[in-house]
């Protein structure tokens, strides 16, 4: 066993202290340092020896886990796997591979950013809000700017659930939960059920900060694989037959990163999985607004039976304002005093002032006004997107168009990586998102996400031609940037 380990790290860094730990972790395992079938130190003895919390070790011991390098048995411990791989960072070193070993991507100044999904600023509703807030505090004072029900402000909950009755989703205001973003919740989702060591499922591939929040509480995470329909249910049920996961995080609507809607099919057979296993599922809605074509997007939430729980997660941050903070969970009773407490435990309550003007915005039809706006202005972008790729890029980069959202999902051909892509595009002033981001596991992947939410269609249309020339000459259809001196 490997009873002496002596780690170096930086508690002011950047990087979060377990993926330190992870990676130093791995090194030795490269070097040999820490042999195939060597068991590591206990949780409790390397959290001693590092002066560290024991969910620190926890987690860097499952991002070792999810890289292949090791192996938890229960009840002896954790063992360096023979023939283990090592992939931590992105191919070409530096800065850029730094930040995507981090799961993030640098955005040079003047840079065409296909990687953001943050919404333009200019189509943000900014005078509707002012006239909102100035009614607000007209009308509540300073009851507007005081402590609030942690659950959410009541006639809020009662418009969100009226809302919500035309998607068919039956919810009573109690059943409703305001949060502060969707990123919450998930995240409070995450500190209700999830504990050190507790499964967890997600699609492969899905949402980072999905998967940081799973990590932060020690889970671990299992893939389900994703199909043109939605998620490959042969392999699902074959994984609840050997673990029983405490939550199924989905997004049937608009799936990021691949845009994926599923069938009305699939949505049923899973539904029948869950209520088969006893398995509870977090449906993540966030897109369904920007539904450009005729395609059924029936949440989960309203076609499961009592017998299936089903978080339903609603944000409305790409079509209204991110500054707001705004996001609704419609939680089953039985876990409605866990994700209180959570909430309770994370920020007390979401701010009052911006949930009483979002109530406005809801009773008022002003929140259709802004939809009605916000479509129209990126289903143009969204059919520029569709016309710029399959005119700019080789024709052996292959990808659907989704019915709506915000993200387009494009393959490379053969064994390419999108992270030496990710490098030649930035060299042409454009940035993507290499598919290694969207994934439990890092690795070399053939498959790149972009954004169009924050470009107009002429902005589309350059980084489209920049990127096409990028793809060219990773494919060697082009000769590389060379640079002669200048004399």
């Amino acid at each position: 066993m490997a009873s002496n380990v002596s780690i170096q790290f930086d508690r002011h860094g950047k990087l979060p202290i377990y993926r330190q730990i992870a990676q130093a972790l791995s090194e030795r395992i490269r070097t040999g340092e820490l042999a195939p079938g060597e068991r590591l130190p206990a949780v409790r003895t390397l959290a001693r020896t590092l002066q560290v919390n024991t969910i620190t070790v926890v987690k860097a011991y499952r991002e070792l886990e999810q890289l292949g390098l090791v192996r938890a048995r229960t009840g002896s411990g954790t063992f360096v796997v023979p023939g283990g791989r090592v992939n931590v960072g992105a191919p070409g070193g530096g800065k850029e591979a730094d930040l995507l070993g981090q799961g993030q991507v640098e955005i040079p100044p003047g840079a065409i950013n296909f990687a953001s999904a943050t919404p333009d600023p200019g189509l943000l509703p900014v005078a509707a809000v002012q006239r909102l807030l100035n009614r607000v505090i007209e009308r509540d004072g300073g009851q507007a700017f005081a402590y609030q029900d942690s659950r959410g402000y009541l006639p809020l909950r009662e418009a969100v659930a009226s809302a919500l009755g035309t998607l068919g989703i039956c919810a009573a205001a109690g059943a409703i939960q305001v949060i502060s973003g969707g990123q919450q919740g998930i995240d409070v989702v995450a500190k209700s059920l999830l504990g050190p060591g507790d499964a967890v499922l997600v699609e492969c591939p899905t949402y980072p900060g999905a998967m940081a929040a799973f990590r932060s509480r020690g889970a671990r995470i299992l893939s389900v694989p994703l199909e043109a329909d939605g998620p490959d249910l042969t392999a699902l049920e074959r994984l609840l037959a050997t673990v029983r996961p405490r939550i199924f995080y989905v997004m049937p609507t608009f799936q990021n990163p691949t845009g994926v809607v599923y069938s009305r099919k699939k949505k049923e057979a899973l539904l029948a999985l869950a209520q088969r296993f006893g398995l509870t599922l977090l449906e993540d809605d966030y897109l369904r607004e920007l539904n450009f074509t005729e395609t059924d997007l029936t949440p989960l939430a309203a076609l499961a039976p009592p017998e299936v729980p089903v978080l339903y997660l609603k944000s409305f941050s790409k079509v209204l304002l991110p500054g707001l903070r705004l996001a609704f969970l419609v939680v089953p009773p039985a876990l409605g005093g866990e994700v209180l407490a959570a909430k309770h435990t994370s920020d007390i309550f979401t701010s009052g002032l911006f949930q009483r003007v979002f109530e406005l915005f809801l009773r008022e039809r002003t929140w259709e006004e802004q939809l009605g706006r916000i479509r129209a202005v990126y289903e143009e972008r969204y059919r520029t997107m569709i016309a710029a790729l399959r005119d700019t890029l080789p024709p052996e980069i292959i990808f659907t168009p989704p019915p709506g959202g915000l993200n387009f999902w494009l393959r490379l051909p053969g064994k390419q990586d999108a992270a030496a892509l990710y490098q030649e595009a930035l060299k042409e002033g454009v940035v993507i998102s290499p598919g290694a981001l969207f994934v439990p596991a890092p690795g070399p992947s053939p498959w790149f996400r972009l954004t169009y939410a924050s470009l107009t269609p002429e902005e589309i249309r350059q980084g489209t031609a920049r990127l096409g020339k990028a793809c060219r000459r990773l494919l060697g259809k082009e000769n590389a940037v060379d640079y002669t001196p200048f004399v």
